[in-house]
C-alpha cells in the first residue's frame, strides 16, 4: 500500500490560515463623513428707534453735509450746494426746529432754513421728514418728505410745533408770523400730517390780527388784538382723529375769549365762517 504523505507542521499551519482567510467576507469600506455644516451668521437685529446718532447720519447723507457739522439743538452752516450767480436770497443756516425724539418706531422732524439777503416779504422755509429705523449704514430711512413750506419773514422761519390730532397721530403746526400791511400785523399757522410718502396740509388759519402798532389808545375800541391758537379736543371721529378748536383771545375790544369748533370734512379740517372774519383772527 502507498504510504500517506505527511506535511511538515509549518506548512500545515500556513495552509489552514490561508483557508480561513479565504472563507471570511471582505470588510466593507467605511462610510464617507457627512459634509461639514457651515452655520450662517444670524441676521443683524432691526433697530427699534431712530437714535440721535442715526438721525444725524441720515440728515448728513440726505443734505450732503458732514455729520460732525449737524447739531440737534442749534443752527449749523449750510455748505452743500453753490448759489446761482443771480440768486440774492441765499440759504445760509439750518436747524432741527421740531423733533418727536428717539422713541420706538417712527421719528418725525422739521428742518428750518434761514436765508441771507432777504427782504421783509421773503420768508424762511421748513421741510418735514418722517424717518423709520432700518439696518442701513445710517440706521434710518426716509418714508415721507415735504420741502419748501414758506414760513416767517425777512428770511427767518417761524416756529414749528408738534401736536396730537388723534391716538398715535401727530401733525406739524407751522407758524408764519410777522406779516405787516400798514398798521395791521397778521400771522398764520398751517397744519401738516404725513400721508403716503409726503405730507398734506390739513388746515391753514390766521393766528393773529392786530392794529396796536398804529391805533389810538385814547379812542375806545380803536385798538384791537386777537390771538388764535389750535386746541385738540377729547374723543375721536370715525377715522380716528381728534376734533380741533380755535381758541380766540380778544384783547382791546372786549377782552373776552372764544372757542370755535373746527369740523373735519372729507379728510380735512374745515374752518367755519366765524373762524375767518373778525370773530377770530381774520380781517374785519
Amino acid at each position: 500500500m502507498p504510504q500517506a504523505t505527511t506535511l511538515p507542521a509549518g506548512l500545515l499551519l500556513a495552509a489552514l490560515l490561508s483557508l480561513c482567510a479565504c472563507s471570511e467576507s471582505p470588510t466593507p469600506p467605511a462610510a464617507p463623513s457627512p459634509p461639514r455644516t457651515v452655520l450662517a451668521a444670524p441676521p443683524a437685529p432691526i433697530p427699534t428707534a431712530v437714535e440721535d446718532t442715526n438721525l444725524i447720519a441720515f440728515l448728513a447723507d440726505a443734505l450732503g453735509e458732514e455729520p460732525r457739522d449737524i447739531r440737534l439743538d442749534d443752527w449749523w452752516k449750510i455748505t452743500a450746494g453753490i448759489p446761482a450767480e443771480t440768486q440774492t436770497v441765499i440759504p445760509v443756516q439750518q436747524r432741527i426746529c421740531a423733533d418727536t425724539g428717539p422713541s420706538p418706531g417712527i421719528r418725525e422732524v422739521a428742518l428750518c432754513t434761514r436765508y441771507a439777503g432777504a427782504e421783509a416779504e421773503d420768508p424762511g422755509s421748513v421741510s418735514l421728514w418722517r424717518i423709520a429705523p432700518d439696518t442701513s449704514d445710517t440706521g434710518a430711512r426716509g418714508v415721507a418728505y415735504l420741502d419748501g413750506i414758506d414760513s416767517g419773514a425777512r428770511g427767518e422761519p417761524g416756529k414749528v410745533e408738534i401736536i396730537d390730532i388723534g391716538p398715535a397721530r401727530r401733525a406739524f403746526l407751522v407758524h408764519s408770523p410777522g406779516g405787516e400791511a400798514g398798521r395791521i400785523t397778521t400771522a398764520r399757522m398751517m397744519l401738516y400730517a404725513a400721508q403716503g410718502d409726503s405730507f398734506v396740509e390739513l388746515l391753514d388759519v390766521a393766528s393773529l390780527w392786530s392794529n396796536v402798532g398804529g391805533c389810538d389808545a385814547d379812542v375806545p375800541g380803536d385798538c384791537v388784538s386777537r390771538t388764535c391758537t389750535l386746541q385738540a379736543g377729547g374723543g375721536v371721529d370715525a377715522d380716528g382723529f381728534h376734533p380741533l378748536g380755535l381758541h380766540v383771545v380778544r384783547e382791546g375790544d372786549t377782552g373776552s375769549t372764544l372757542h370755535i369748533p373746527i369740523p373735519r370734512i372729507d379728510g380735512r379740517y374745515r374752518l367755519p365762517d366765524d373762524a375767518l372774519g373778525e370773530t377770530a383772527c381774520g380781517a374785519p
